[in-house]
């Protein structure tokens, strides 16, 4: 006897005996409509729970028409990463339920224990609130909150719906362009050294006797971006050691923009630096990777005395 061909037709069985269990008899079949009016912009605020645990959830809301992740103290979203999970929701579409009885709940994933995700969603009135089981690929069961009846939705995968603020962020609190630079410039509790772009090389108004090393070109690259590992919230802290200028200060004016941008790197923390740009509020963990080349450079490093001029022939 062929046992795996048994075993796959038992389990077959099972699935399909589930099925007419709670598929619902005598019903015309409903022509799928979508589970929300007015598309994304009717969309208001957003919360999304993992698995297993109602005690954290991502939290979004639009406010002024820009959309801010409430559960980091309201930075706001990065529209990109923010874009896909608002289509997602908006293209929900529902039809004939397959199931209508209470007892299929958990086992197609839509009770509160055996959920992949809960959704509350706001969009134009009260909140809606989804339980969300996996279906198989790109296929989720659907559950309204204080409902029996349950829904096969194709075309969305649970796992779309990302339970992290981290996954609503943007990746960077600040980057900026090495080859736009029009000037750089950095603070350490060593001092100050500025440098003015002139073709592939650098100046240094406060001393033009100074010829840059590749050191500085090194240092460029690494305070080129500030990671956004999380949001520590928009009050600055003495344990963060932002104060002044930090450990380190980089500031910085792009070719056509003289105002360019600046930012401060401070305390280390459990791996992560605190950092915080001029452009925003908000005091952040970002990882240390290349910024723990910022924080420890030594200044002396990054020039040398120019070459002298060779004296003319002819003399």
């Amino acid at each position: 006897m062929d046992t795996p061909r048994v075993l796959g037709g038992a389990l077959a069985a099972q699935v399909l005996l589930g099925v007419l269990t709670w598929w619902p008899s005598g019903r015309a079949v409903v022509a799928p409509t979508s589970l929300f009016d007015g598309g994304v912009e009717a969309f208001t605020h957003l919360e999304v729970f993992g698995a297993s645990s109602d005690e954290e959830a991502v939290v979004l809301d639009k406010a002024d028409g820009r959309w801010v992740v409430t559960s980091s103290g309201g930075f706001p979203a990065d529209a990109d990463k923010l874009d896909d999970v608002l289509d997602a929701v908006a293209g929900l579409r529902i039809g004939s339920p397959m199931a209508t009885s209470a007892a299929s709940h958990e086992a197609l994933g839509v009770t509160p224990e055996a959920r992949q995700r809960k959704l509350v969603v706001t969009a134009g009135g009260e909140p809606v609130t989804l339980w969300l089981g996996a279906g198989g690929r790109d296929t989720v069961h659907l559950r309204r909150e204080g409902e029996d009846a349950v829904y096969r939705v194709d075309g969305l995968n649970p796992y779309t719906l990302r339970d992290t603020d981290r996954s609503y962020l943007p990746s960077y609190l600040v980057e900026y362009d090495p080859k736009a630079l029009a000037s750089f410039e950095i603070t350490t509790p060593a001092g100050t050294l500025r440098a003015v772009r002139e073709g592939d090389g650098w100046t240094f108004p406060d001393d033009p006797s100074l010829a840059a090393t590749e050191a500085l070109d090194t240092l460029v690259e690494a305070a080129r971006r500030v990671g956004l590992d999380a949001v520590v919230g928009p009050e600055v802290a003495p344990e963060h050691g932002l104060d002044g200028d930090g450990r380190a200060r980089v500031r910085w004016t792009l070719v056509g923009d003289d105002e360019g941008g600046s930012y401060v790197l401070g305390a280390e923390a459990d791996g992560k630096l605190y950092a915080r740009s001029d452009s925003s509020r908000f005091v952040v963990k970002a990882p240390t990777f290349k910024l723990k080349d910022v924080v420890g450079v030594d200044l002396a490093t990054l020039t040398r005395p120019a070459a002298a001029e060779a004296p003319d022939a002819a003399e």
